[in-house]
């Protein structure tokens, strides 16, 4: 994994590297948050240096229109929600103090959020996304995937495209956390404002989860792996995502860099 520092842009990184058991080629996979502000040397710098190619934007059509993206000419561009319809969420800042704050206590439990996004109409969002990147010609990559954070549903497409590519569930989970290096103080300075200026501890505590990454949310992953596909990874490839074993092999030669 690679962090790519950008002025001003944070949690975005490359999830090529050496793991455990496989090393994934650089400049293919590349994730992060939505690209508000992103300055044109930027831009060229993530074109030149890091290949990019395919931008997937994964948030809401609420959300896509409030903070859309900025102009990325030469680039692939994508609009793929992993939620149909726009959720009571955090990623809304468009809003009024108050509005936004009566958002907040309505927040559902984050594991709940990660549970939606591997169900029902959410599932085929997400298999369609997963299918679109996996059967990919080689010229379509660098991918650059997003939601607003860079957290929760880019965290959900990373594990499954990691797990995919034979990467441990113990290093999923810590390239999942490694969004904390950046997501802590927004989230303690929410969980501070919330207890000490709205006394408030439930909710400073329901928002400290929601800006955190926590193992227990990318859990959810793996746990459904175990209840629902038997354990058999292959199984949820095959019959929650669509896909292949002929294009999963295929994917994996793209992106495998073979060993000597």
């Amino acid at each position: 994994m690679r962090v790519i520092h950008l002025f001003k842009q944070k949690n975005i990184r490359d999830i090529g590297g050496k793991y455990k058991n496989v090393t994934i080629k650089y400049n293919m996979l590349l994730r992060g948050r939505a690209l508000i502000n992103l300055k044109p040397k930027q831009l060229e710098k993530l074109k030149n240096k890091y290949n990019l190619k395919t931008v997937i934007d994964l948030r809401d059509l609420a959300e896509q229109s409030q903070k859309p993206d900025m102009e990325l000419p030469g680039i692939n561009k994508l609009l793929m929600p992993v939620f149909a319809d726009e959720k009571v969420g955090i990623s809304h800042e468009d809003r009024s103090k108050n509005d936004k704050i009566a958002i907040y206590r309505k927040l559902p439990p984050m594991s709940q959020m990660y549970v939606e996004m591997l169900h029902d109409e959410s599932l085929e969002n997400v298999s369609k996304i997963i299918r679109y990147i996996v059967t990919s010609p080689e010229e379509n990559f660098a991918f650059y995937y997003h939601c607003s954070e860079g957290k929760d549903r880019t965290g959900i497409i990373s594990a499954i495209l990691l797990s995919m590519l034979g990467v441990s569930k113990e290093e999923i989970i810590k390239e999942y956390l490694y969004t904390n290096k950046v997501a802590r103080r927004k989230a303690n300075i929410y969980y501070l404002a919330a207890k000490y200026v709205k006394f408030d501890v439930e909710l400073a505590k329901k928002l400290h989860g929601a800006f955190s990454a926590r193992k227990e949310y990318i859990e959810t992953y793996f746990n459904m792996i175990r209840d629902e596909y038997h354990n058999d990874f292959m199984e949820f490839y095959k019959v929650g995502l669509h896909l292949t074993e002929e294009e999963i092999e295929a994917f994996r030669r793209l992106m495998i860099v073979e060993e000597k």
